[in-house]
């Protein structure tokens, strides 16, 4: 792992910034659909739904049991072959599609 930093910083201090600003851009946006997914089950679904009052230690438990679970689906999701993800994402666009028709 050294060494491939090492190998990076031989190649420009410039290519070095593009690969660390792509990697905190990636980081930033998984953060914001983490907390956009909790925030929507917390709001919309236990509250305006199922009509459920929660208390703010009872709602932060939620929001962080569910960043967890995303993020945890997110890692095996990742980590599965390809063929598996192209599945995933026709039915899901699918179904997408045929909500929004």
């Amino acid at each position: 792992m050294i060494t491939l930093f090492k190998d990076l910083l031989d190649t420009g201090p410039l290519l070095v910034l593009i690969l660390l600003s792509l990697i905190a851009i990636t980081k930033s946006t998984v953060d914001s659909m983490l907390l956009v997914i909790s925030s929507i089950i917390n709001e919309d679904i236990l509250e305006k739904t199922l009509c459920t009052r929660l208390s703010e230690r009872t709602r932060s438990t939620v929001m962080k049991i569910v960043v967890f679970k995303c993020a945890l689906a997110s890692i095996l999701v990742a980590i599965a072959p390809e063929a598996h993800i192209i599945i995933l994402v026709i039915e899901i666009g699918f179904a997408g599609i045929s909500v929004i028709v």
